[in-house]
């Protein structure tokens, strides 16, 4: 749990932490819709290196991408397994008993593997760059015309960025719960999957009375500084779109132009 650094904010002095939120949001989900339409694995390993490029501008570690996919390492090789011998097409690579590994199946892992690495390191940039206040203010804005129905576009974001503040708080909470179960002889780590599973709850319960409680000290600090809910709100610093943000915007439309003229125009086989 102490490797998922999702929701965590790091201060520095770099381009892509002075770039406007909504800039970056954008520019994230065009990301992410782009990486999921994209049928050329070069395309998509392009878009995979442009994000690693980024790291060094926002002066963030590569291996925050790293800590961050080990948590859910797992998960994709049991999807890789799965998919492998579902996904039937293209040549025959080995067959075995009554397991056969076609390429197209082959083909369908990488470039999960690719899209899932680029997802996360792009997530982890705009974590770590963006401050849980301009979150809320990107929110807010992408969710404005909804406002015109009578939602209030405020708090839903703040509900959505207090959950991804929250997100290593409550992991640092699990580590406490876990260090103080195992000091009383708790054995957390071993045994068979049942009883692993059995462990949990030991951490479950007080895990979410220390949400409850973090939830009420919040609701009265809020209310202490007299937050009614974005009624009459005015923002403290307002972000205007500046000279970093429209040539990252430049930047990032030659960047996928680029990608969009591989996938369409250059095909090299992976297998």
């Amino acid at each position: 749990m102490t490797n998922i650094s999702f929701g965590q904010y790091v201060y520095k002095d770099s381009p892509l932490h002075r770039m406007d939120a909504r800039v970056k949001i954008a520019a994230f989900l065009a990301y992410v819709i782009l990486l999921f339409s994209l049928k050329n694995w070069l395309a998509v390993l392009i878009m995979m290196v442009f994000a690693l490029m980024l790291f060094p501008v926002a002066r963030v570690p590569v291996k925050v991408t790293l800590r961050n996919f080990k948590p859910i390492l797992p998960i994709v090789i049991l999807t890789a397994l799965i998919n492998v011998f579902l996904v039937r097409g293209g040549e025959v690579l080995f067959s075995f008993w009554k397991i056969t590994v076609y390429r197209d199946g082959m083909k369908y892992i990488i470039m999960l593997i690719m899209r899932l690495f680029a997802i996360i390191s792009c997530s982890s940039l705009v974590s770590y760059s963006t401050s849980p206040i301009e979150i809320t203010t990107a929110i807010e804005f992408f969710l404005s015309p909804l406002r015109l129905v009578g939602v209030n576009t405020n708090e839903i974001a703040m509900m959505m960025t207090v959950a991804m503040r929250f997100i290593p708080t409550f992991i640092e909470e699990i580590d406490k719960i876990m260090a103080a179960q195992k000091s009383r002889g708790a054995d957390i780590d071993t045994g068979s999957l049942f009883k692993r599973i059995r462990s949990i709850i030991p951490i479950m319960v007080p895990l979410f009375v220390s949400a409850f409680r973090r939830a009420d000290e919040l609701a009265l600090a809020m209310e202490s500084r007299c937050y009614n809910g974005g009624i009459g709100k005015t923002s403290y610093k307002v972000r205007k779109i500046g000279r970093t943000d429209v040539i990252s915007i430049v930047v990032f439309l030659v960047a996928v132009a680029a990608v969009i003229a591989v996938n369409i125009f250059i095909r090299v086989e992976v297998l």
